[in-house]
Protein backbone atom coordinates (compact mmCIF):
# COMPACT_ATOMS: atom_id res chain seq x y z
CA UNK A 1 0.00 0.00 0.00
CA UNK A 2 1.30 3.44 -0.96
CA UNK A 3 1.37 6.33 1.42
CA UNK A 4 -0.97 9.27 0.67
CA UNK A 5 1.98 11.71 0.86
CA UNK A 6 3.68 9.92 -2.01
CA UNK A 7 0.67 10.55 -4.27
CA UNK A 8 0.77 14.25 -3.51
CA UNK A 9 4.50 14.46 -4.25
CA UNK A 10 4.08 12.48 -7.48
CA UNK A 11 1.16 14.64 -8.55
CA UNK A 12 3.10 17.82 -7.83
CA UNK A 13 6.11 16.54 -9.78
CA UNK A 14 3.90 15.81 -12.79
CA UNK A 15 2.20 19.18 -12.50
CA UNK A 16 5.54 21.02 -12.35
CA UNK A 17 6.80 19.06 -15.37
CA UNK A 18 3.68 20.02 -17.33
CA UNK A 19 3.95 23.67 -16.36
CA UNK A 20 7.63 23.86 -17.29
CA UNK A 21 6.91 22.19 -20.59
CA UNK A 22 4.06 24.58 -21.33
CA UNK A 23 6.20 27.63 -20.57
CA UNK A 24 9.16 26.53 -22.64
CA UNK A 25 10.23 28.10 -25.94
CA UNK A 26 8.84 26.27 -28.93
CA UNK A 27 10.46 28.15 -31.80
CA UNK A 28 10.34 25.14 -34.12
CA UNK A 29 6.54 24.98 -34.05
CA UNK A 30 5.29 25.81 -37.54
CA UNK A 31 1.65 25.90 -36.44
CA UNK A 32 2.10 29.07 -34.45
CA UNK A 33 -0.95 31.28 -34.30
CA UNK A 34 1.01 34.39 -35.20
CA UNK A 35 2.51 34.85 -38.62
CA UNK A 36 5.51 36.85 -39.70
CA UNK A 37 5.35 39.03 -42.76
CA UNK A 38 8.06 38.42 -45.33
CA UNK A 39 8.51 42.15 -45.80
CA UNK A 40 9.45 44.24 -42.84
CA UNK A 41 8.06 47.72 -42.51
CA UNK A 42 8.84 50.90 -40.71
CA UNK A 43 6.21 52.23 -38.39
CA UNK A 44 6.07 55.72 -37.03
CA UNK A 45 4.13 56.39 -33.87
CA UNK A 46 2.89 59.93 -34.12
CA UNK A 47 2.06 60.36 -30.44
CA UNK A 48 5.51 59.33 -29.20
CA UNK A 49 7.47 60.20 -32.34
CA UNK A 50 9.26 56.87 -32.24
CA UNK A 51 10.42 55.22 -35.43
CA UNK A 52 10.63 51.45 -35.32
CA UNK A 53 13.76 50.34 -37.12
CA UNK A 54 13.66 47.02 -38.90
CA UNK A 55 14.58 45.66 -42.28
CA UNK A 56 15.35 48.66 -44.47
CA UNK A 57 16.07 50.87 -41.44
CA UNK A 58 19.02 48.82 -40.22
CA UNK A 59 21.18 51.50 -41.86
CA UNK A 60 19.61 54.08 -39.55
CA UNK A 61 20.67 52.10 -36.48
CA UNK A 62 24.14 51.56 -37.92
CA UNK A 63 24.47 55.31 -38.50
CA UNK A 64 23.36 56.00 -34.93
CA UNK A 65 26.10 53.65 -33.73
CA UNK A 66 28.67 55.45 -35.90
CA UNK A 67 27.65 58.87 -34.56
CA UNK A 68 27.82 57.52 -31.01
CA UNK A 69 31.35 56.26 -31.67
CA UNK A 70 32.31 59.66 -33.12
CA UNK A 71 31.03 61.39 -30.00
CA UNK A 72 33.02 59.01 -27.81
CA UNK A 73 36.11 59.83 -29.86
CA UNK A 74 35.53 63.57 -29.48
CA UNK A 75 35.03 63.21 -25.74
CA UNK A 76 38.35 61.40 -25.44
CA UNK A 77 40.27 64.35 -26.93
CA UNK A 78 41.49 67.04 -24.56
CA UNK A 79 39.81 70.27 -25.62
CA UNK A 80 42.65 72.74 -25.99
CA UNK A 81 44.10 74.97 -28.70
CA UNK A 82 46.97 72.53 -29.13
CA UNK A 83 44.52 69.79 -30.18
CA UNK A 84 42.54 71.77 -32.78
CA UNK A 85 43.79 69.57 -35.63
CA UNK A 86 42.76 66.37 -33.87
CA UNK A 87 39.41 67.87 -32.87
CA UNK A 88 38.83 69.09 -36.44
CA UNK A 89 39.49 65.63 -37.86
CA UNK A 90 37.09 64.08 -35.36
CA UNK A 91 34.33 66.63 -36.07
CA UNK A 92 34.73 66.09 -39.83
CA UNK A 93 34.08 62.38 -39.31
CA UNK A 94 31.12 63.27 -37.10
CA UNK A 95 29.72 65.58 -39.80
CA UNK A 96 30.02 62.81 -42.37
CA UNK A 97 28.29 60.26 -40.16
CA UNK A 98 25.54 62.70 -39.17
CA UNK A 99 24.89 63.35 -42.86
CA UNK A 100 24.60 59.59 -43.45
CA UNK A 101 22.21 59.40 -40.49
CA UNK A 102 20.08 62.22 -41.89
CA UNK A 103 19.98 60.49 -45.29
CA UNK A 104 18.98 57.16 -43.71
CA UNK A 105 16.29 58.86 -41.61
CA UNK A 106 14.72 60.19 -44.83
CA UNK A 107 12.14 62.35 -43.12
CA UNK A 108 11.09 60.00 -40.31
CA UNK A 109 13.12 61.88 -37.69
CA UNK A 110 13.92 64.97 -39.73
CA UNK A 111 13.40 67.52 -36.96
CA UNK A 112 15.76 65.58 -34.70
CA UNK A 113 18.40 65.10 -37.37
CA UNK A 114 18.09 68.76 -38.42
CA UNK A 115 18.78 69.79 -34.82
CA UNK A 116 21.72 67.38 -34.69
CA UNK A 117 23.17 68.71 -37.94
CA UNK A 118 22.83 72.27 -36.64
CA UNK A 119 24.52 71.38 -33.35
CA UNK A 120 27.39 69.65 -35.18
CA UNK A 121 27.82 72.74 -37.36
CA UNK A 122 28.05 74.85 -34.21
CA UNK A 123 30.66 72.48 -32.79
CA UNK A 124 32.70 72.69 -35.97
CA UNK A 125 32.62 76.49 -35.80
CA UNK A 126 33.61 76.48 -32.12
CA UNK A 127 36.57 74.18 -32.87
CA UNK A 128 37.68 76.42 -35.75
CA UNK A 129 37.38 79.45 -33.50
CA UNK A 130 39.43 77.67 -30.83
CA UNK A 131 42.35 77.66 -33.25
CA UNK A 132 41.88 81.40 -33.73
CA UNK A 133 41.76 82.31 -30.05
CA UNK A 134 38.25 81.05 -29.25
CA UNK A 135 37.42 79.62 -25.86
CA UNK A 136 37.51 76.06 -24.58
CA UNK A 137 34.16 76.66 -22.89
CA UNK A 138 32.57 77.44 -26.28
CA UNK A 139 33.74 74.06 -27.60
CA UNK A 140 32.59 72.30 -24.43
CA UNK A 141 29.18 73.96 -24.66
CA UNK A 142 28.85 73.11 -28.36
CA UNK A 143 29.81 69.48 -27.67
CA UNK A 144 27.14 69.35 -24.98
CA UNK A 145 24.61 70.69 -27.49
CA UNK A 146 25.57 67.92 -29.93
CA UNK A 147 25.19 65.28 -27.24
CA UNK A 148 21.74 66.60 -26.31
CA UNK A 149 20.63 66.64 -29.96
CA UNK A 150 22.03 63.14 -30.47
CA UNK A 151 20.19 61.83 -27.41
CA UNK A 152 16.94 63.25 -28.79
CA UNK A 153 17.57 61.66 -32.18
CA UNK A 154 18.51 58.34 -30.63
CA UNK A 155 15.37 58.31 -28.48
CA UNK A 156 13.18 58.87 -31.53
CA UNK A 157 14.42 55.67 -33.15
CA UNK A 158 13.71 52.17 -31.86
CA UNK A 159 16.79 50.13 -32.70
CA UNK A 160 17.20 46.48 -31.74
Amino acid sequence: MRKPGMRVVSSLAILVALLVGACGNDSDDSSSSSTTSSTETTSTTSSAGTTSASGDNAALCDDLDAVSADLNELESIDISPSNVSQLSDAVQQLESDVQSLADAASGTTSSDTDALESAVSGLSTAISDLGDGGSVSDVTSALSDVETAFDSTEQSVDCP
